[in-house]
């Protein structure tokens, strides 16, 4: 499967913890244009390694329904939230957007659950060397 994308849903708990939100912060403008960051740059006359080797984990793209530590919270008659946030937002984007898009549009979506406990649900992805987008063209 190398160089093949692989796109991994897990839906699933991660830990006992419940996630009860937390209130609006204050807004901050985007004008913002200060930076610790510092680039680094090889010193001239460094050794350049020149043999190839291709990394172990590529082309992936792990979706989770939860963060680490969280429990992923579930509907009795709908099923779980983030489940029923991708199916609804693939079938209405997938003709137009790629993956990661669309994951971000679930995660969106999935903000505007809550519980009858006030319980709410974050969700994460991770991207493994997977540079190109990926289109689910119906």
């Amino acid at each position: 499967m190398r160089g093949k994308p692989k796109f991994f849903i897990l839906q699933s708990c991660r830990g006992d913890e419940a996630d009860y939100g937390v209130m609006p912060k204050i807004k901050f403008p985007d004008s913002r244009v200060e930076s610790d960051a510092k680039a680094i740059s090889m010193p001239p006359g460094s050794p350049v390694n020149t043999g190839y080797k291709e990394v172990s984990w590529e082309d992936m793209i792990v979706a989770y329904a939860t963060l680490p530590g969280y429990v992923a919270n579930r509907d009795m008659f709908r099923g779980t939230w983030y489940i029923e946030c991708v199916c609804k937002v693939f079938m209405e984007n997938a003709h137009s957007l790629e993956i990661r898009e669309m994951l971000d549009i679930v995660a969106q979506k999935l903000k505007q659950f809550e519980s009858e406990n006030g319980t709410k649900q974050s969700c994460t992805y991770e991207v493994r060397n997977f540079y190109k987008k990926l289109y689910f063209n119906p």
